[in-house]
């Protein structure tokens, strides 16, 4: 058997493994679901094809995809409150009643 003393295995130097990457994958669930379907449906498949691209080995792409999901995921964040807002105050007002001539 070769034997391999401890200096040898301490000469070989690999690169640091890379940090763990965010998919944004269950914010783009939750938009899907509570938010904005449409927006949050794109989301997700940014997310999975960040997720997917990581598996591959090809970071760059998969942290294009991510940063997509993410803009995305905030546009669905910030539509999804502004509707619950106008839902709010339409409710509040009467809803479409407002509109309707008496």
């Amino acid at each position: 058997m070769c034997k391999v003393k401890k200096s040898e295995k301490m000469e070989k130097s690999e690169d640091p493994p890379d940090p763990p990457m965010e998919t944004y994958l269950l914010w783009s669930i939750f938009n899907l679901l509570c938010c904005c379907f449409p927006i949050g449906l794109v989301a997700v498949f940014y997310s999975c094809k960040a997720t997917k691209s990581l598996g591959k080995g090809n970071r760059e792409k998969a942290e294009d995809a991510a940063l997509t999901a993410k803009k995305l995921n905030m546009a669905a964040t910030v539509t999804g409150i502004f509707l619950l807002v106008l839902l709010l105050i339409f409710d509040g007002l009467g809803g479409m009643k407002i509109f309707a001539h008496s």
